[in-house]
């Protein structure tokens, strides 16, 4: 499952990243075919442009235009020289002549054809026919630009590969360009789907472990259930009296099975999303007292000193059934986790604005490697495991239920201090 996901986000990453590339490319591509296009009208203006009705009047016109005599190459020339303030680049690839419309007379000045006599012959009074002065003849593959008027005109041609041959090499280049970004993006992609895909495989796990502790947890009161009951059907003669330790078994099985799906049940109503914690101004010192008194004969009995340091009046803003909740369950743990003989503090106090509750149990250390993971659904460290006792639930509920009410609940542990949980909330 977790192959196809890193394949899906790949491919998909690559199909939006080459629309848009390609796109872009496109674009570009197209505005530079306009670029492209206007500059050569620009040029081809600036060809004609010098070609002043004094410049060509004395050049003597010609209707053949298959041969030009050398006496009005030379007269051309002269009006040819005037377009030199144009680079060789611009006038290359482009043909200049003037037409007679009156009389028919073609005249070249260029020194090299672009196209062969006979199709300019053929071209040029098709160009004066245009209603646009610039523009392209498909026939010929001929690009046009068309000046002067009243049967006297200035004509500059060039063959549609003065732009299709750059725009191609672009095209070209723009299409390397494409596939090494695609290249390299998709060695991306694969690198980003691996790190993507780590919290879903995290979840995953999760989700594995999740099942398998609930399964575990289930399995033994069902066991005791289920064999149980096979003894009372096998001693159906019995008195009730005789079979009572069967039945007061089979009840605290059901018991623990139904405390643990309650538990369940708690902690997806607190996650839910759409789960709304209405919150109020609650006495904090009240609530800590109370859980304190309540939790004495627990600590007596388990030989525990429960000490309180809890400043009065500390006022916030919480759901007071989900706050007594919370501190009951986190006296309690350290209560549970604390060795016979021990002591447990707990001290409330209102600090730069906030209120800080602490639990301390001095002689119960977690372990580094287990202290990232205590809050997370049914983890119990290996030396705190008892099963009956926990089902590694309560520590979840507390942190969901203290980030509902927009509090904060960590752990800290060391050998030197012990085990301390601080539940921090805004004064107010």
């Amino acid at each position: 499952m977790l192959k196809s996901y890193h394949r899906r986000f790949i491919w998909l990453n690559m199909c939006i990243v080459g629309v848009v590339l390609a796109f872009i490319l496109v674009f570009i591509s197209i505005y530079l075919y306009n670029d492209y296009y206007d500059a050569l009208q620009t040029t081809m203006t600036e060809v004609v442009k010098p070609l002043s009705s004094s410049s060509i009047s004395g050049v003597e016109r010609i209707s053949d235009s298959k041969s030009l005599p050398k006496d009005r190459e030379k007269k051309s020339s002269a009006a040819s020289q005037s377009t030199s303030s144009l680079t060789s680049e611009q006038r290359s690839g482009i043909n200049t002549v003037f037409y007679d419309a009156d009389s028919g007379e073609i005249t070249l000045l260029s020194k090299t054809l672009v196209f062969d006599r006979d199709i300019l012959a053929q071209a040029v009074p098709e160009i004066v026919e245009q209603s646009d002065s610039f523009g392209v003849l498909k026939k010929y593959n001929m690009i046009y630009y068309r000046s002067g008027g009243s049967g006297d005109y200035r004509i500059a041609v060039t063959n549609t590969s003065y732009i299709l041959e750059p725009m191609a090499q672009l095209v070209l280049l723009f299409t390397g360009i494409f596939a090494l970004v695609m290249v390299l993006f998709y060695f991306i992609s694969r690198r980003l789907a691996i790190l993507a895909g780590q919290p879903l495989e995290s979840a995953m796990e999760r989700e594995k472990r999740f099942i398998a502790d609930v399964s575990h947890d289930l399995k033994t009161p069902l066991t005791v259930i289920l064999a149980n009951g096979d003894i009372l059907q096998s001693n159906a003669q019995a008195t009730v009296g005789e079979q009572m330790q069967w039945i007061d078994s089979t009840q605290r099985a059901a018991h623990e099975m139904q405390r643990m799906v309650n538990e369940l049940l708690t902690l997806s109503n607190v996650e839910s999303p759409e789960m709304a914690v209405e919150t109020e101004s609650v006495d904090f010192s009240e609530v800590a007292e109370k859980s304190v008194l309540q939790m004495e004969s627990v600590a007596y009995d388990r030989a525990i000193a429960l000490e309180s340091r809890l400043q009065e009046n500390v006022q916030i803003r919480a759901n007071q059934d989900y706050l007594q909740r919370v501190v009951d369950s986190l006296i309690e743990n350290a209560l549970k986790y604390e060795p016979s003989g021990g002591s447990v503090l707990v001290s409330l106090q209102a600090q730069k604005g906030y209120a800080v509750f602490t639990v301390t149990n001095p002689h119960s250390v977690i372990a580094p490697e287990d202290l990232p993971h205590i809050f997370e659904r049914f983890y119990r460290a290996d030396k705190a495991r008892s099963p009956g006792e926990s089902h590694g639930l309560g520590l979840t509920i507390a942190k969901s239920m203290t980030e509902k009410m927009n509090g904060t609940l960590r752990a800290e542990s060391s050998k030197e201090a012990g085990t301390s949980f601080i539940l921090r909330f805004k004064c107010g």
